[in-house]
């Protein structure tokens, strides 16, 4: 598996050993008068679950850690790609004309292999990567922050668009923490470093 990038200076790091990424729906919680439970999700317009991505690095070298806070101080925002291709679901409700949709994320590069399939009614897309938006049929253009302009004549359906790629995750980091594993005779220490990102 690749490496993690992250930063606008490009900061490579290690996938270590039990390596967490991990969706979350967007939801929250509460108890009622009766003390029923209540949890409502956020959707999309197509009532498709909205989900954020969670990572733990664990075991990172304190080099590894040293170079990702410092991306961190350098934005608020730190963009993030972990290699890793998620699926996203979304409605489409079909035209005779060329329509617009946008991905809940960028693209991870200009890479055309980064997206491994755009599914539409079950019939698979063409792919260009590109600024342009006048594709043809059974074509579609996206571009890097992840707008997609779909050939005339797309056809009509429920969830019926299905995009496999790799993200660039927005990030910040939640929990920077070290733990204290072993200390040898001679005072040194042996250390383990944990972090912990999470989408915005």
């Amino acid at each position: 598996m690749a490496d993690a990038y992250i930063g606008s200076s490009v900061t490579t790091v290690p996938l270590p050993l039990n390596y967490v990424h991990k969706p979350e729906k967007f939801e929250n919680r509460t108890r009622a008068l009766d003390g029923s439970m209540l949890i409502n999700y956020a959707v999309t317009t197509g009532n498709v679950a909205v989900t954020k991505y969670h990572f733990e690095l664990p075991g990172i070298t304190q080099d590894e850690r040293l170079a990702v806070r410092e991306e961190a101080l350098k934005t608020g925002n730190i963009t993030y790609i972990d290699h890793i291709t998620i699926p996203e679901v979304l409605t489409c409700t079909g035209s005779t004309e060329r329509i617009t949709m946008n991905l809940l994320r960028g693209l991870s590069s200009t890479e055309t292999s980064d997206i491994t399939s755009v599914t539409l009614n079950s019939s698979g897309q063409a792919i260009t990567i590109t600024t342009s938006t006048t594709p043809p049929s059974d074509e579609v253009y996206i571009t890097t922050t992840g707008r997609m302009t779909f050939g005339p004549g797309t056809t009509a359906g429920t969830n019926n668009l299905i995009v496999n790629y790799i993200p660039a995750y927005p990030v910040h980091i939640i929990s920077d923490d070290h733990t204290l594993m072993q200390k040898s005779s001679t005072g040194v220490h042996i250390v383990r470093y944990n972090l912990v990102l999470e989408e915005v």
